[in-house]
């Protein structure tokens, strides 16, 4: 993990000590997280007793690894469960009147699930412990804001001040650097003119009904990514392709950062029944006819039926 910072007494005000070759230092380890819900707002944390604003996160405990640590320290402080996307940094705190060598690693991640209440102990609760959810820019402002008191205060506040700004700097170049994703979905009709559509369990849409598809990879023909996919998720394979839509498929930019370039393809199969081949993403597989469709559906999905039906590709 990168090291971003080293910071000493010196640097906040405190003395004029700054790393010290004779002291020798008791190591503290703990695990942090800008943590983002799915509109991608940042939980922080008031400490009403010492003035001024934290991000989750807290001391591993013996047997425990960062990541394991981190997770159950944002569903105490946060009160949700919590899935890494990406590493912030490290940043090493030299704690010369305590003797103390503090290195905190942070992540940044997202919640899964529902929002619920955080766990607070008794002596944080004392602190006057308050959960926010605020904009990345709203809480940078808020943190620009505090006037930390007393020791401890200055250095938790500097230190998850910097990594708010810094997971700031990230997401920001990972919008500018991101490009729509290509995606194929196919519609298969049964003699009945039944289309097949399965129910999701994967991360992105989860809950939602879609045609077999997946991702075109690189240096992959659109055409061939559709037999492949139809043919790993429910074992059918299909003998005629015909392109029926394409589409920008927006709806996910906001909750999952996701733009799609959606492709459909109308396909023909000898028969047979569908198989959930991948059951850590489809819970089954059912045939619908197309005016008595489940809901909701994969945006993909509902513009590749919208085109169909209109009987044009865009």
């Amino acid at each position: 993990m990168e090291l971003l910072k080293e910071i000493t007494e010196k640097d906040l005000g405190i003395s004029e000590e700054t790393i010290s070759e004779t002291i020798k230092y008791k190591v503290r380890r703990a695990a942090r997280a800008v943590v983002l819900d799915q509109e991608n707002k940042v939980a922080i944390v008031w400490n009403g007793k010492e003035k001024h604003h934290k991000i989750p996160g807290g001391k591993i405990e013996e047997g425990e690894d960062i990541q394991e640590a981190l997770r159950r320290e944002i569903k105490e402080e946060v009160g949700c469960q919590a899935e890494m996307i990406g590493e912030v940094g490290c940043i090493v705190e030299f704690k010369n009147k305590f003797e103390e060598l503090h290195f905190s690693y942070c992540y940044l991640a997202r919640i899964k699930g529902e929002k619920g209440e955080p766990e607070f102990t008794e002596q944080e609760k004392e602190h006057g412990f308050q959960l926010k959810w605020e904009s990345l820019d709203e809480a940078i402002s808020l943190f620009g804001n505090d006037q930390p008191d007393g020791y401890w205060g200055k250095f938790m506040w500097r230190r998850d001040f910097d990594f708010l700004l810094k997971a700031k700097e990230l997401l920001d170049n990972e919008q500018k650097n991101k490009r729509p994703l290509v995606g194929v979905g196919v519609m298969i009709q049964n003699k009945k003119g039944e289309v097949l559509i399965g129910l999701r369990k994967s991360q992105h849409a989860n809950g939602e009904w879609s045609f077999p598809g997946g991702h075109v990879e690189f240096g992959e023909r659109i055409e061939e990514t559709a037999r492949k996919e139809v043919l790993e998720e429910t074992g059918l394979e299909i003998e005629k392709m015909e392109l029926i839509s394409v589409a920008d498929q927006m709806r996910y930019i906001e909750t999952e950062g996701k733009h799609y370039l959606n492709i459909g393809f109308k396909g023909e199969y000898e028969g047979g029944e569908p198989k959930v081949l991948e059951p850590e993403k489809c819970a089954e597989w059912r045939w619908f006819s197309l005016d008595n469709l489940p809901t909701p559906l994969l945006e993909g999905t509902e513009l590749v039926i919208k085109n169909y039906l209109k009987g044009k590709i865009y």
